[in-house]
């Protein structure tokens, strides 16, 4: 059997209520960033179910407008709510610094957001601090440190691994 992963992104479901036809091109389906917000809870449940009746797996990671209209915590508490909602069957994989290991195959996919670092006096320049309930810089440049340990680790322990192919999916940087 062969496995491939097609990618989609920036797809601003919130614009279109939601409605948008994907066409599938391989049997799992990564959506990786801005695809919707959390806070449109049942509509994006909607157009997730679709996806997980046409692909055998769809692997999901945010990126800064999944959390708009809402806080962080309530957003990643509406992911991991997804990634459980017996409607999806079970197809969908919520990747917040975390792998998992294609069926089928010797792929192994990463998925984090992996903010990018807000540099001092730059904050004004980015919306995501009026759109998301109790964000700041300093929470924002935390999550960055996390991501970047997160895959630092991961390097440190995938060195010398033998026939594993590894994919990194990322939303921000």
């Amino acid at each position: 059997m062969t496995v491939g992963l097609q990618f989609m992104s920036d797809l601003h479901l919130e614009r279109f209520e939601y409605k948008y036809d994907v066409s599938p091109a391989a049997s799992h389906l990564a959506l990786v960033g801005d695809i919707g917000r959390f806070c449109d809870y049942d509509d994006y449940a909607g157009f997730l179910k679709k996806q997980c009746q046409t692909f055998d797996q769809v692997l999901l990671v945010a990126g800064n407008n999944e959390f708009y209209g809402s806080s962080r915590h309530e957003g990643l508490d509406a992911a991991k709510r997804l990634a459980q909602d017996p409607t999806l069957q079970g197809k969908l994989v919520f990747l917040n610094r975390t792998r998992i290991d294609l069926t089928g195959s010797n792929i192994t996919v990463l998925g984090c957001t992996l903010h990018s670092h807000i540099e001092p006096g730059h904050a004004q320049l980015n919306k995501d601090f009026e759109r998301i309930r109790n964000w700041t810089v300093k929470d924002h440049n935390m999550e960055h440190e996390l991501d970047v340990e997160w895959l630092r680790n991961l390097h440190r322990v995938w060195t010398g691994s033998l026939g594993i192919s590894g994919i990194l999916i990322s939303s921000s940087a």
